[in-house]
């Protein structure tokens, strides 16, 4: 046998032996398939699962800026700022802001015209990236007033009406009352509901007394209440209670102010209707955050508090310890 013919059968062989391999492959593979069918459907395999995201956190900050409002919404694309407190307290909210990383803000909200809610708005203009602001619409002779309005590009500013509403990432908000042409400025508050997911806010500005029933036929019951008006004895009353149903409210007071605020009538209310009260003036700054199923409350007093009593030597511990200088506040 010549060497070419040996080479000829050998391929030969090779060639079915690879057939031959081939064919009993793709037997095998269906019995395969077939065997991994009946354990995945007998439950037998796991079923794999994707992972879920966890949800988005939003933080509402109720800065203590002494007698004035001041509420940043952080969420993780825009950001909402209500008030800016008084003249001069621009730049305690925009160091705030800083410390948070906050380099431009969405919307800011100026909820009427009155000095200790737009007085501070003007340094925030000047100092940050603004996108919207939102104004009642009524005007005034105020150097506070015209100290902002310098600052405002006209494609900046929005007068909105009852029931305008937009998106913070993932959370959504609305204009619950907006200007009612009224001589009262507090009236004219704007009044903005926020919702993420089963956790409802109120921010109310000023607004108390006939305000208060601009609103009271929508749906608007919240968890967190931003209390009207500093805590003033003529707002947040039973029937505004009775329909909010809040679980927490936050009023934002100085601890020392003219008007005496929070008054006592406000705070029996609240506490009647069971709801947990927190001030800027015995919590300092209150934050609120939540993932949209749940919420947690964090104050920044108490830790300054703290740190303060363990500087301290025992002696000069004990002596305010007496003097109940360290004894516990809840905020009621």
């Amino acid at each position: 046998m010549n060497a070419s013919r040996f080479y000829l059968i050998y391929l030969e062989n090779v060639l079915d032996f690879l057939v031959s391999t081939l064919i009993l492959l793709s037997y095998a593979m269906k019995e395969i398939k077939i065997l991994l069918i009946i354990l995945f459907f007998s439950g037998c395999l796991p079923i794999p699962q994707q992972k879920r995201a966890a949800p988005m956190e939003i933080s509402v900050h109720f800065i203590n800026v002494g007698q004035g409002d001041a509420i940043f919404i952080d969420t993780a694309k825009d950001d909402m700022l209500i008030d800016c407190g008084n003249n001069g307290k621009g730049g305690v909210i925009l160091d705030y802001l800083q410390d948070l990383g906050v380099q431009d803000i969405k919307y800011l909200v100026i909820t009427h015209i009155h000095p200790d809610h737009i007085g501070g708005c003007d340094e925030i203009l000047r100092g940050i990236i603004v996108d919207k602001v939102l104004m009642d619409g009524q005007g005034d002779r105020s150097d506070s007033y015209r100290d902002v309005i310098k600052e405002i590009d006209i494609e900046e500013l929005i007068i909105p009406e009852t029931g305008y509403d937009s998106s913070l990432d993932s959370a959504r908000w609305e204009v619950l009352k907006a200007n009612i042409d009224s001589n009262n400025p507090n009236e004219n508050s704007i009044v903005i509901r926020l919702i993420y997911g089963d956790i409802g806010f109120l921010f109310t500005g000023d607004c108390d007394e006939a305000c208060e029933d601009e609103f009271l036929d929508d749906d608007i019951d919240v968890e967190v209440l931003k209390v009207a008006h500093h805590g003033c004895k003529d707002g947040t009353d039973n029937d505004f209670l009775q329909k909010t149903t809040p679980e927490i409210a936050i009023i934002q007071v100085a601890a020392i102010n003219k008007f005496g605020k929070p008054h006592q009538e406000c705070i029996d209310r609240l506490e009647a209707a069971g709801v947990k009260i927190y001030r800027n003036d015995l919590n300092g700054n209150i934050i609120v955050k939540t993932n949209g199923n749940k919420y947690t409350v964090e104050t920044t007093l108490p830790l300054l508090k703290q740190r303060f009593k363990d500087s301290l030597n025992s002696r000069t511990r004990g002596v305010l310890e007496s003097m109940s200088i360290f004894r516990e506040n809840s905020g009621n």
